[in-house]
């Protein structure tokens, strides 16, 4: 196995942790809050799928490069992937982490403050029927 090829089932596993984090780390008193009704609609389930959401977004990219990494041996010559590229790929790695980290206490912020301004806005309240 070349470095390059390493590097790619470190992508895969970062990947693959980055998919997971969302549901594997709620709490069941969490789970709970967001399985009730609420008038007007659910916060702490809204915010949980945004967060679902946002980590698959930043999750599939580091699997589908783990997946071409991991396929590189086969489409480039042997003595072409050079240890190099293993430390510069787990560079890249450690920064895409480190804005994924800072990106998702973000984006948690923002998703409940969407959640509160539709609410207000009437979009998240029920529709009256027609007949009153």
């Amino acid at each position: 196995m070349n470095a390059f090829s390493a590097a790619g089932l470190l992508y895969d596993i970062a990947g693959v942790i980055l998919l997971a984090s969302s549901l594997v780390a709620t709490k069941t008193e969490t789970l709970m809050q967001q399985a009730k009704l609420y008038w007007g609609g659910n916060k702490a389930l809204y915010v949980a799928l945004m967060t679902q959401k946002f980590d698959a977004l930043w999750g599939l990219p580091l699997l589908i490069l783990g997946f071409a990494m991991q396929l590189e041996p086969a489409l480039i010559p042997s003595g072409v992937g050079k240890p190099h590229w293993f430390w510069s790929a787990l560079a890249f790695l450690a920064m895409y982490l480190a804005i994924y980290w800072f990106a998702r206490r973000r984006h948690a912020v923002s998703a409940s403050k969407r959640f509160d301004e539709n609410l207000k806005e009437g979009q998240g309240s029920p529709k009256k029927s027609p007949a009153g």
